[in-house]
Formats: structure tokens, C-alpha cells, sequence
């Protein structure tokens, strides 16, 4: 379930040997967890965990439209899948092919069929008739952070803030660059736990790790 950036704050501070929050405050801590949280979206979009593949909800297409924009998921990167079927109906989804460029075509029928990805729109033949789209879609998990009430939505992610956050606050705050060290690795090691050994199964190749680096 999410968990509030004041759990990472806090967490990071013990680490620090600063409970009481005197020097490793809030407002101290913030700018290096947003460094973290930039750490942690990375290395879930390049790694394309399952974490950050999503379906939208239905998206209502009515008849002749020719672009989705403002009625797409927020949070899309780039899209894998687009399903379409009849508006209003309990029909099987129907998978649409993608297109680097539309077909140059005025011929238009009871399904979309095609689509075309480009400037962050989907582009549309249109239909003569209303149609409902589903689709499957990389997505950023991470909502944007503000204050210390923020969210993080990322399960299992708290360990790796934590430490990740806390090096940065060591090496940044407190200029302990030993300090900085041992809590990158131990940030590794959580970061490793997060991607999950089916991860390097699917590679098939054992990897190695390299340390965070100064920014």
C-alpha cells in the first residue's frame, strides 16, 4: 500500500543517527530525496518491470474522432498495446496496429483498426460508429513529490529510498563520504531485492551492480 515521503524522512534521519530530525530536518532532507525518488523511477524504466506496465480504463472514441489527447492516462510514457470494440457492448477487445504514419486513406468503417503515436497524441482514421479503447501502456508509478504528505506508490520501494535518500544526506549534509558509502550499498542491495531475481532469470546473465555516483 503507499506510504508518505515522512516515513522515508524519518527512516533516512535513524540511519543518520538523527532521530530527533536537529540537523537532517525535513526541509534539509527533501531536496536529496527527490534526487532518490529520480534514482528509483530509472531503474524501474529500465529495468520494465511489471511495475510499470498498466491498462487504462475504457476510453469512450465517439464516431469521426480522430485523436486521443486529454482523455489519456496521465501517467503514460509510451504505449505497447491498443485494443478497441463496439461502443456499449460486452464484445472481446480487438487489437489495433500501430503505425509509424497513418494509411492514406479516406475509407472509414465500424472500427479504428489503425493508429499512429506521435507528440504524446494518438492519431485516428475515425469510425463510423462509437467504439471504446482500451490501452496497455509503460507508465510512471511515481506521483510527483511535494512535501513530506507526498505518496510514493511504489510497493517495497521504502527500504531503497531510505538508504539511497539517507547517502545523499551523508555525503551532501553531512560530508561523510564513508558514511555516504556504506548506505549506497546497503541501497543496492534493497534496489536489487526490488527488481527481483525473476529479473536476472529472464536475462539470463549475472550482473554486477555499479555504485551510485556523485551527481
Amino acid at each position: 500500500m503507499p506510504f508518505n515521503v515522512s516515513d522515508i524522512l524519518n527512516g533516512s534521519a535513524a540511519l543518520l543517527n538523527d532521530s530527533d530530525l536537529t540537523s537532517f530536518t525535513y526541509a534539509a532532507q527533501l531536496p536529496y530525496l527527490k534526487i532518490a525518488y529520480e534514482d528509483l523511477r530509472q531503474e524501474l524504466m529500465d529495468s520494465n518491470i511489471p511495475i510499470s506496465n498498466f491498462t487504462s480504463a475504457t476510453i469512450n472514441i465517439p464516431t469521426g474522432t480522430t485523436k486521443i489527447d486529454g482523455e489519456l492516462p496521465i501517467d503514460l510514457i509510451d504505449i505497447y498495446e491498443l485494443w478497441e470494440r463496439t461502443a456499449n457492448t460486452t464484445n472481446d477487445f480487438v487489437l489495433m496496429r500501430r503505425y509509424g504514419f497513418l494509411p492514406k486513406t479516406n475509407v472509414i468503417t465500424a472500427y479504428l483498426r489503425v493508429y499512429s503515436w506521435k507528440n504524446q497524441i494518438i492519431e485516428l482514421l475515425g469510425a463510423n460508429g462509437a467504439v471504446e479503447v482500451k490501452i496497455d501502456y509503460i507508465g510512471d508509478p511515481l506521483s510527483a513529490m511535494i512535501d513530506e504528505n507526498s505518496q510514493i506508490r511504489v510497493l517495497n520501494s521504502s527500504n531503497f529510498l531510505k538508504y539511497r535518500n539517507a547517502a545523499l544526506c551523508a555525503e551532501f549534509i553531512g560530508e561523510n563520504k564513508e558514511r555516504a558509502d556504506s548506505l549506497n550499498a546497503n541501497a543496492i542491495r534493497a534496489m536489487d531485492s526490488l527488481l527481483g531475481i525473476s529479473i536476472k532469470a529472464s536475462q539470463n546473465i549475472a550482473t554486477k551492480r555499479k555504485p551510485y555516483r556523485r551527481r
